[in-house]
């Protein structure tokens, strides 16, 4: 026999309790392929998938239709296409916060304009909005 051959216990020797490695039981997913029409026929209306963006460091003074002027006209992109929310907590009084953030949805073919750092005013903000499944939100520091 080989030096580095190990050899196994013979089977009276096992322990019941001995681990053993388990492949996985499941079977693979079936991927469905995906098909996503590109024709620009404008018999049926379609709405298209929105990208939503986090945008903080606002005045208290600004409003989500502010927002949306402000996107409309900077990036040149018409405010059908915009939808703009105030995000702060729940009883927060508006008047005593020094900040507000929003919660801007725009739709996907648009969201690369939003992406570009000069249509934006000097320090606000701009990350993909965070979606977490009710009581999964992370922990904000005091």
């Amino acid at each position: 026999m080989d030096a580095n051959t190990v050899n196994p216990a013979p089977a009276s020797t096992q322990q019941p309790n001995d681990w053993k490695m388990v492949s996985k039981s499941r079977r693979p997913k079936l991927t469905k392929p995906l098909i996503i029409g590109s024709n620009n026929n404008k018999e049926l209306s379609v709405i298209s998938q929105q990208k939503w963006l986090h945008v903080a460091s606002f005045s208290t003074n600004v409003t989500a239709a502010n927002i949306i002027s402000y996107v409309s006209k900077h990036a040149d992109i018409d405010a059908k296409f915009l939808n703009c929310y105030l995000r702060i907590k729940k009883d927060a009084n508006l008047d005593e916060l020094r900040k507000v953030n929003f919660k801007l949805g725009v739709s996907e073919c648009f969201n690369d304009k939003l992406l570009n750092a000069d249509i934006w005013p000097a320090n606000v903000k701009i990350r993909p909005f965070w979606f977490f499944p009710k009581g999964d939100a992370p922990e904000l520091n005091p």
